[in-house]
């Protein structure tokens, strides 16, 4: 399961490590794999669910492990499923335009479930959220974040829009001091890449360009850090109730 066409065709996706397994919804588990040095610690676990349990042995745990050094716990999920049309109904969401490193997208989707945002549309170029190193940066938001892929994406920001979205995107260019954006009703966060930022097609749809004034010499914050400021911000802006 480490190659995303093949989670994708099963629907499947593994969670490794105790805090992760431990954090993730326990209706999504399909099954247990304990390694025998470490079956003992993953009482919490198994009380929260019915799904198979193997207990294998070190060799054979070791042979299907992501990290080198595991913890010797570890889970296969079922895949989420979740349709736009959903999340179009949500009041505050996050769009990842070429977010592609895992550990920046793990980050954003815990950090976006924190703020009380209801789902998170990844675009072109953004990396499978099932990736098993998004998996453990994410800490349990996998299972359940909502998350839709889109391939095309002037649909997406015809639907947004349509759906009463305002689009703030994450940029340099041409942009206000993100404390400027006005209260809104429903908002959608665009962030790209800290390499490459945000694309021509969403900087031109965005209803607001939001930068985050930065002293001294630094030119940029990691995307899941910038994120995270933003999405504080939109929320103090929101006119609807978001969950917490």
């Amino acid at each position: 399961m480490h190659k995303a066409a093949f989670r994708a065709s099963e629907d499947r996706y593994v969670i490794e490590g105790l805090r992760s397994v431990s954090d993730s919804n326990p209706d999504t588990l399909r099954a247990l794999f304990l390694r025998t040095d470490a079956a003992d610690r993953a009482g919490r676990i198994i009380a929260r669910t019915d799904c198979p349990i193997y207990v294998v042995t070190p060799e054979a745990f070791d042979a299907v492990a992501d990290t080198a050094n595991s913890q010797g716990i570890l889970a296969v999920a079922q895949r989420p499923s979740h349709t736009a049309e959903r999340l179009l109904r949500e009041s505050f969401l996050v769009l990842t335009d070429g977010v592609a490193d895992p550990g920046n997208m793990g980050t954003l989707l815990r950090t976006a479930e924190a703020a009380g945002a209801g789902g998170v549309l990844c675009g072109p170029g953004s990396v499978d959220v099932t990736n098993p190193k998004t998996v453990r940066a994410a800490m349990g938001s996998v299972s359940r974040m909502p998350v839709v892929r889109f391939t095309d994406g002037v649909a997406m920001i015809r639907a947004l829009k349509e759906a009463g979205h305002v689009l703030a995107a994450a940029d340099l260019t041409d942009s206000v001091d993100y404390r400027a954006l006005p209260p809104v009703g429903r908002v959608t966060l665009i962030t790209g890449s800290e390499a490459n930022g945000i694309s021509a097609l969403f900087r031109s749809a965005a209803d607001y360009r939001l930068r985050i004034p930065m002293a001294g010499g630094v030119e940029s914050l990691n995307a899941a850090v910038a994120t995270g400021i933003l999405l504080y911000t939109l929320r103090e802006r929101l006119t609807t109730d978001v969950g917490e």
